[in-house]
């Protein structure tokens, strides 16, 4: 809501969020165009970039691509992580299309991923240092990911939006919910 209050303003904004977390909880998308964008997103990894990343596993031919075992474990294990990411995404997405055409901007669809981009990140290799793109280094930046995304999201809003942003991740977080509060905490724990 704060990317596409830009965009859209007060109870439009409101009635588009509403229509597009209805949609996205139920997966009932009556609007044919935007049915079709969803798929499109879809297809195109935008809305479940976890499929991509269980169809690479299995195309490498990793231990868990080749394991059935391996890939009902990773499918189970990730889960509830891949539901609320796609919940978010799907959402983003909706939303941001509808905002497009409320605005009359003339690429929804395009609009519409540049905004799940934005607010819900890029997590491929290529949007890492080389010192994370390792097993290891993976591994590590993988917990430290949502947290620079969420930072760099904040620095590319105008102020108004940024504070909206913060005041919503303040209210649905606390204060610990902020980027990299636990990492003060730590720091002042062993310091003290």
């Amino acid at each position: 809501a704060p990317y596409l209050s830009q965009y859209v303003k007060g109870a439009k904004l409101g009635a588009i969020m509403a229509r597009a977390a209805k949609a996205a909880a139920t997966g009932k998308v009556d609007d044919p165009g935007m049915r079709a964008a969803l798929q499109r997103a879809n297809d195109d990894g935008i809305t479940q970039p976890h499929e991509i990343h269980q169809l690479m596993a299995a195309a490498q031919g990793s231990a868990f691509g080749r394991s059935g075992r391996g890939r009902a474990f990773a499918k189970a294990w990730g889960g509830f992580f891949a539901l609320s990411e796609a919940f978010n995404r799907r959402l983003t997405f909706m939303a941001a299309y509808d905002a497009a055409r409320e605005a009359g901007l003339p690429n929804a669809y395009g609009f519409a991923v540049n905004a799940v981009t934005e607010t819900q990140g890029l997590y491929n290799k290529a949007n890492r240092p080389n010192w994370a793109r390792g097993p290891i280094g993976a591994t590590i930046f993988t917990f430290k990911q949502f947290s620079i995304s969420y930072l760099e999201f904040l620095a590319r809003l105008p102020k108004k939006q940024m504070l909206i942003a913060l005041a919503v991740l303040l209210v649905a977080a606390g204060l610990e919910g902020l980027p990299f509060a636990e990492d003060i905490e730590d720091i002042i724990d062993t310091v003290g």
